[in-house]
């Protein structure tokens, strides 16, 4: 097994909770801070690890479930009734996140073959199951500026937490659609405004366009960020899909 231990040294953190590897797949590591949040493990599994959480000095604890589930829908499935199970205990409020290798909605799946309606209403079910509320949170919201204002607006009050996260599901939404499905737009008129600057008469003497150039080109490198992490999701749900493709034709019929 990996020994994390440095890695959370080094990013300052003094407590761990590891789930290995199996093989060249999986791998789950869970860091904190002693000194500012209690930690309690619950059940660590090869997909999964389980732990109350609790920030200091004494907020209402939560149970917090960090998945990396298997490639194999024969282990995703397993995971799906582990989830079941754990959720007739669950008492505190619940959070769980991490990556889940299925794909829920067809408009999460990029080319390639239809979405498995087998498979997906599965998840659902676990979901429904389980009485979770689907966030969807993306990787690359959390690199635009703006996103933290988001957060802010959602959970900003007394509100109950159910409420503020049904909230913060509607404003990322919104802001989802607003913000990151308008980033090849925003790209090409941040191309053509810099190509204008560039051949304009005035460009090599206007310290404002120099300026201006200067500008456009940071918030263009911000979107082609973006940008790269929208082809990486693509490419890792095509990869997806096509390793469940392999696995399907190479499986004998009953």
């Amino acid at each position: 097994m990996v020994d994390h231990q440095s890695l959370a040294s080094a990013l300052n953190f003094d407590m761990i909770i590891q789930s290995p590897a199996v093989g060249l797949a999986g791998g789950i590591v869970f860091m904190w801070k002693e000194d500012q949040v209690a930690v309690e493990e619950v059940a660590t599994t090869p997909q999964g690890i389980h732990a109350m959480v609790q920030v200091r000095p004494n907020h209402t604890p939560w149970l917090f479930s960090a998945i990396y589930a298997s490639p194999l829908l024969v282990d995703r499935n397993m995971l799906w009734e582990q989830l079941a199970t754990l959720s007739r205990t669950v008492n505190n409020n619940w959070f769980v996140g991490g990556d889940f290798n299925e794909v829920l909605k067809a408009r999460d799946k990029f080319g390639g073959n239809p979405i498995n309606l087998s498979r997906s209403n599965n998840f659902w079910k676990c979901i429904n199951t389980c009485q979770l509320i689907d966030l969807r949170f993306e990787t690359m919201w959390a690199r635009h500026p703006s996103f933290p204002n988001v957060i802010s607006q959602a959970f900003a009050g007394q509100a109950p937490l159910i409420q503020s996260t049904v909230r913060f599901q509607e404003l990322a939404s919104i802001w989802n659609h607003q913000v990151i499905e308008n980033i090849f737009h925003k790209k090409k008129r941040l191309v053509a405004r810099i190509h204008a600057i560039q051949n304009s008469p005035s460009y090599q003497f206007s310290s404002f366009l120099l300026q201006l150039e200067n500008d456009l080109n940071e918030e263009l490198n911000s979107i082609l960020k973006n940008e790269e992490d929208f082809w990486k999701l693509k490419s890792r749900i095509n990869w997806l899909n096509e390793g469940d493709a392999n696995t399907r034709s190479s499986t004998p019929p009953p």
